[in-house]
């Protein structure tokens, strides 16, 4: 009778724990409130008890035991309230815990994110700047063989600007940084119309005339400007045939 581990907690409510003298009608309730094992709930000293335990109710019980049941379902119930409100602090501070844990994890996948968008924004431009590296050195690889295989062709592309017979620039002529941008935009365009006229590759010839044609139509201080980036590139040629390789094409 001392060990109260032999009660049961139903659903319904609290768990009824019988005991009897021998001899006697009338069962008692063990005493739920104080824990006594020799005495019953009504305060009954057993002299020969016998033991009938978690049972289907008896047929006649103590009346002085079942006036204190409430007693006993009051303190029942206050424990169950008291650990109910105790598990439910406790998952309340697992679920804050929880949900820490939940916004630190967010916050770190949003930086790990963020690092993989500026890895693959640094990626893309290295690969661009790799893959210009590489048609830069092909263009190069191209100009030097061509350059090992022809003989440079004279031309009046090359030739001194001769300024005799042509009056010297005047004051209010066109700046020296304003014509040279003049001279090359137009024997830039020479050479895109020509490679829009003829397919495959572009014969040294084709743009020596083209070039000549280009210088003539200039006043003197564009085709000084524009003979001196020729003689920058080495000739005139040589210009030509790095503006034919950056639009992909190429010089015979």
């Amino acid at each position: 009778m001392g060990d109260n581990s032999s009660l049961s907690i139903s659903e319904d409510g609290p768990p009824y724990f019988y005991v009897r003298d021998k001899g006697m009608a009338a069962a008692h309730h063990w005493d739920y409130l104080r824990g006594k094992a020799d005495e019953a709930l009504c305060g009954h000293g057993y002299k020969d008890p016998v033991t009938l335990g978690e049972v289907p109710r008896p047929r006649q019980v103590c009346r002085a035991c079942q006036d204190r049941l409430s007693e006993y379902h009051a303190a029942w119930w206050s424990k169950r309230a008291e650990e109910l409100e105790s598990h439910t602090r406790t998952l309340r501070a697992r679920l804050q815990t929880a949900h820490s844990e939940l916004l630190a994890l967010k916050s770190k996948y949003d930086e790990l994110q963020k690092h993989s968008a500026n890895q693959r924004n640094t990626l893309a431009v290295l690969q661009k700047k790799q893959s210009e590296v590489n048609r830069s050195r092909q263009v190069v690889r191209i100009l030097g063989a061509e350059t090992i295989a022809q003989k440079p062709v004279p031309s009046r592309l090359d030739q001194p600007e001769d300024v005799a017979d042509e009056p010297l620039i005047q004051e209010d002529s066109a700046k020296p940084v304003v014509a040279a941008e003049i001279a090359l935009m137009k024997a830039t365009d020479a050479v895109r119309q020509l490679c829009q006229k003829r397919s495959g590759a572009i014969s040294h010839n084709d743009v020596i005339q083209s070039l000549d044609k280009v210088l003539k139509s200039m006043d003197r201080n564009q085709r000084v400007m524009l003979k001196a980036e020729f003689r920058r590139h080495g000739s005139g040629l040589e210009w030509a045939r790095l503006q034919l390789a950056l639009m992909g094409r190429r010089m015979t």
